[in-house]
């Protein structure tokens, strides 16, 4: 620190002129040491002094800014804060707790400030003392968790989700906005420890929550559960009660949680397990009906072809009767129809649990099956599986499925080409796809593709064609929990993709 010697031949003017200079050194001093964001000014607006705090906040670092103009430093500053510095000139003093002020960069930085002058040895204002407080970060916390709480508000709120919340120790009960308005009550309601649970609907809610409130405070035992809540208008719903016990050197001293309106979810939940138990009575009764209708309709068909065949025995002239050889078509073709309604009814009904099989081996058998076909058509068959790879399926129906898609695969040979049926697999995620493709006649899916899968749906010229195999199979294949995708083009091929439960999941 610097010391002056006053002369004592000194006239009082240069004396005092001393003596101001000491004072403003010694503010200088202490205003440059000091923790806080301080700076001192003339009366122009030119800097004496400012503390690091100062030049760190207003990013200041590296600049001499001793006697320099404020307002040179800081063109942004606008009229508004001018008027302040210009009072405080006067005399005044200004303070604010927070304000946002916009930087020259476009950033905003919040402040808090105290504005005053500082005067000279002869009571004269000399100049202006400013402190600042960047609170810029402390104000985007607020902001955010302001943020944050109001978008809880509005979750809450859409979810129907209300806090309370108990003070064992001073009996004080507490609603959130949304609990209120669960229970139906004004804003300003205060509940009362011994009356808040009289809007829990009398017999098991009412019972089932005492017996849980008991449990937290004497066990610290949360609870989750659901009750009947009678409102403050008198509606009855339905309410998901949550709560948590806080202790305290052993003791329950308070109870918090959330109250939930769940009056549409439980009621929609009523509302489906009607409709399920309404479904399956109505299956039930389409699966006797489907039995006894297939099981009557074969009996009248093989007594009618029955008859049919003894009438011809007995009245040979008749055989070549064209109306009877319609009608003995008819029959045989109704015959089949019900079989195949026999097969589907069985397999609706089928309960079979899932076995592990070898999906090489099933492969295999089928292929021995068809073996003398495949060489009669002249059709190689590759099999490219791995021999360790199984799925989970109805044996019978494993065996099913391959042989119809190689059946069809020999069935719908282009006679341009030498006919092959290829045999690959590919793991896709919890599914064993088996491939089967082949470079047959193919299939217009744009035309065709909706009712590939049908019953009874033909689209080909073959006279061998039922349209009942694909129907059958893709029904077998959706009944052990897998599903079936084609792929095709005319005159090119088709390759069909089917999924088995992989038994390795």
């Amino acid at each position: 620190m610097k010391t002056s010697n006053i002369d004592p031949t000194s006239s009082n003017n240069e004396i005092k002129l001393i003596q101001n200079n000491i004072q403003i050194e010694q503010n200088q001093i202490f205003i440059t040491q000091a923790p806080l964001a301080i700076a001192m000014f003339d009366l122009n607006m030119c800097y004496l002094a400012a503390s690091q705090k100062w030049i760190t906040d207003y990013h200041l670092e590296g600049k001499n800014i001793i006697g320099c103009s404020h307002y040179d430093l800081f063109p942004e500053i606008g009229e508004d804060w001018k008027l302040i510095h210009k009072n405080c000139l006067k005399g005044d003093v200004n303070k604010c707790d927070e304000a946002p002020f916009l930087r020259a960069n476009g950033t905003i930085q919040w402040i808090t400030w105290e504005v005053k002058p500082w005067y000279t040895q002869q009571q004269t204002i000399g100049g202006i003392l400013m402190y600042t407080s960047d609170i810029t970060d402390l104000k985007k916390n607020e902001q955010e968790k302001l943020r944050i709480e109001k978008i809880l508000n509005q979750t809450n709120e859409v979810a129907k989700i209300g806090a309370w919340e108990l003070d064992l120790i001073t009996k004080v009960v507490k609603w959130s906005k949304t609990t209120k308005k669960i229970h139906e009550v004004e804003s300003d309601f205060e509940p009362k420890l011994n009356t808040a649970i009289n809007f829990i609907k009398k017999g098991p809610s009412r019972n089932l929550i005492s017996k849980a409130i008991k449990k937290a405070i004497n066990k610290g035992i949360g609870y989750d559960i659901e009750v009947e809540l009678v409102t403050a208008k008198g509606n009855v719903l339905w309410a998901r009660a949550i709560g948590q016990a806080e202790f305290i050197d052993g003791k329950c001293v308070k109870l918090f949680g959330v109250f939930q309106d769940i009056d549409l979810i439980k009621k929609a939940e009523e509302k489906l397990k009607s409709v399920l138990e309404i479904t399956t009575n109505q299956n039930e009764r389409l699966k006797n009906f489907a039995n006894i209708v297939s099981h009557n309709l074969k009996s009248h068909t093989n007594n009618l072809d029955s008859v049919l065949n003894m009438f011809l025995e007995e009245n040979n002239e008749f055989a070549k009767n064209e109306y009877l050889q319609l009608l003995q078509k008819a029959i045989t073709n109704l015959a089949e129809t019900i079989s195949n309604l026999n097969e589907v009814v069985k397999m609706n009904n089928s309960i079979e649990k899932l076995e592990t099989v070898n999906l090489h081996q099933v492969i295999n058998n089928a292929i021995s099956h068809v073996y003398q076909l495949s060489v009669i058509a002249k059709t190689k068959i590759n099999i490219n599986v791995d021999p360790n790879i199984s799925v989970l399926a109805i044996p019978a129906y494993a065996d099913s499925i391959i042989l119809n898609f190689i059946t069809n695969g020999i069935k719908y040979r282009s006679t341009e080409r030498s006919p092959f049926l290829n045999f690959t697999v590919e793991i896709i995620n919890d599914y064993v796809v088996l491939n089967i493709s082949d470079n047959g006649i193919g299939i217009d899916l744009q035309k065709n593709g909706s009712k590939l899968f049908g019953m009874y749906k033909t689209f080909t010229n073959n006279p061998e064609a039922r349209g009942i195999g694909l129907f059958i199979t893709k029904n077998q294949i959706e009944a052990i929990g897998g599903k079936v995708e084609v792929e095709s083009k005319i005159n090119v091929g088709t390759t069909f993709k089917v999924y088995f439960k992989n038994a390795q999941c």
